[in-house]
């Protein structure tokens, strides 16, 4: 079939932050529609996920049917009441040494120390209410390189069912990876990120910050406006550096998330609840 590549240089001329828009322009100047067959290529995120942002409710609850089937054991869905942490580790082809990425640096390991210090501090936190799963392009290894978490599930299912299980977690452990990034985009859950890869600027950290037409863009207009909501609670991206805690919000959150889950006090599903204000 014959091939068009579009460039991010296309997309920005048209002055449109959805990739749909942006493709519709085009289509106008160079008139795709009315060939018979075409594959359009583009070999980047252009616009990142605001270029997609009108399809993410689409694509999540697409997403949601691909869950693995809890008819077997080694897939079955953890019980209600527990706090659900999904974990994704990339390997394949990313490089690896002790400091992981940094600011700008992407196709790196996330170092397992940070993965292991994380996941501890939920397991302290949390006891046997904690299920994890871990997401891995290699889970075997990921499981050689985590054995105190070895007997967590470790997949090797398809790409959607993992990011589905990724998508549907209390809470994303994320890889400094596009694959982490869209299920991150895909949640509604917090997730945790490597810190020593966020950039800083003015006392706020983000993923492409340094990158100077985003200083100049999305991410300097979104500084200005964090800015102005200091005074407004936390939000779903937490930083963690190599060794960090997690914030006290987030595992407060969380325990309310795994309370919530708990069918026994559910009414609906003939539960019980007691009389008067709960304990808090």
């Amino acid at each position: 079939m014959p091939t068009v590549t579009v460039t991010d240089e296309m997309v920005r001329s048209t002055g449109e932050t959805d990739y749909g828009a942006a493709m519709r322009v085009l289509d106008a100047e160079f008139g795709w529609s009315r060939r018979r067959s075409l594959v359009l290529l583009h070999g980047s995120m252009s616009g990142g996920f605001l270029g997609i942002d009108s399809s993410r409710n689409y694509l999540r609850n697409l997403l949601l049917g691909h869950l693995p089937d809890g008819g077997c054991a080694e897939c079955r869905v953890p019980e209600k009441g527990l706090l659900r942490v999904a974990v994704h580790i990339r390997l394949g082809d990313f490089t690896q040494d002790s400091t992981g990425p940094r600011p700008g640096v992407f196709n790196k390991r996330v170092p397992f120390s940070w993965y292991r210090s994380v996941l501890d501090t939920l397991r302290d936190r949390f006891g046997d209410v904690l299920h994890v799963d871990i997401v891995s392009d290699d889970p075997r290894q990921a499981a050689r390189m985590l054995p105190e978490w070895s007997s967590c599930r470790d997949r090797s299912w398809t790409v959607l069912e993992d990011l589905s299980i990724m998508a549907a977690a209390d809470l994303l452990i994320c890889s400094v990876s596009s694959f982490s990034m869209l299920a991150a985009f895909l949640s509604d859950a917090p997730y945790v990120w490597y810190q020593p890869h966020l950039d800083e600027n003015d006392g706020f950290l983000s993923i492409w910050g340094y990158l100077p037409e985003q200083w100049r863009g999305p991410t300097g207009a979104n500084i200005r406006k964090e800015e102005q909501n200091a005074c407004l609670p936390a939000t779903r991206g937490v930083a963690v550096d190599a060794g960090g805690e997690l914030p006290s919000w987030l595992t407060d959150f969380l325990m309310t998330k795994a309370a919530l889950g708990r069918h026994s006090a559910d009414l609906v599903r003939y539960g019980a609840i007691p009389r008067g204000v709960p304990p808090s």
